[in-house]
């Protein structure tokens, strides 16, 4: 069994993707809407995959969130990182995309994409 943890301000996303890939029966699925709790959730799941959204270039939550990658990296070194992210903002794809070639996270998908998307996404991680 694969264990997601979703760490995402949008809570009907999260819920919706979390009941769509939850029925599959492929995987347990964890939410999270404080970022900072992140890392603590990550390990205690022992989560496969944190899968984080960004949904804003502005630069202090940007330096925030890459923060929050690396926390989350000490606290569970196996987990996979995979941000969802919009893909209307040319400055957070840079920086998604700068964050992906620093090995910082393991990989992104646009918001915009569809599930079918994100499960290839998340099972080529594993």
């Amino acid at each position: 069994m694969i264990t997601l943890l979703f760490v995402m301000t949008r809570q009907l996303l999260s819920d919706s993707l979390i009941d769509i890939l939850a029925r599959t029966g492929n995987y347990t699925c964890h939410s999270e809407t404080i970022y900072s709790n992140a890392p603590i959730a990550a390990r205690c799941y022992d989560a496969s995959v944190v899968v984080i959204e960004i949904a804003t270039s502005d630069t202090a939550i940007l330096q925030e969130k890459f923060s929050t990658f690396k926390k989350i990296r000490r606290a569970a070194p196996n987990c996979k990182l995979l941000v969802i992210c919009s893909e209307d903002e040319s400055a957070l794809q840079s920086a998604v995309i700068d964050a992906k070639r620093s090995r910082l996270i393991d990989d992104f998908v646009f918001i915009n994409s569809g599930v079918d998307d994100l499960i290839a996404r998340i099972e080529a991680l594993l």
